[in-house]
């Protein structure tokens, strides 16, 4: 049995109207792996909504990405 007890969830903050930048939507379930591009490759992290406390699936890039939105209550969350 794998060991479940050191899982890295990021905590959402509430983005403020000033974040600029793309958004993309959390998904309940673990987005499909892709495969690295151009030395570049997605990461996919659990995410915890600041206000819901939702725990869902992000697609984790600082490059493209500065907030998302929570799949369950469409709070919008920055790290």
């Amino acid at each position: 049995m794998p060991d479940v007890t050191n899982i890295e969830v990021l905590v959402g903050k509430e983005a403020t109207d000033s974040t600029s930048g793309e958004s993309k939507k959390s998904t309940p379930t673990k987005p499909a792996e892709s495969a690295e591009v151009s030395g570049h490759h997605w990461t996919t992290r659990y995410m915890r909504c600041y206000r819901c406390g939702g725990v869902s699936w992000v697609e984790y890039d600082t490059r493209h990405y500065h907030t998302y939105d929570c799949c369950y209550c469409g709070a919008r969350n920055i790290f």
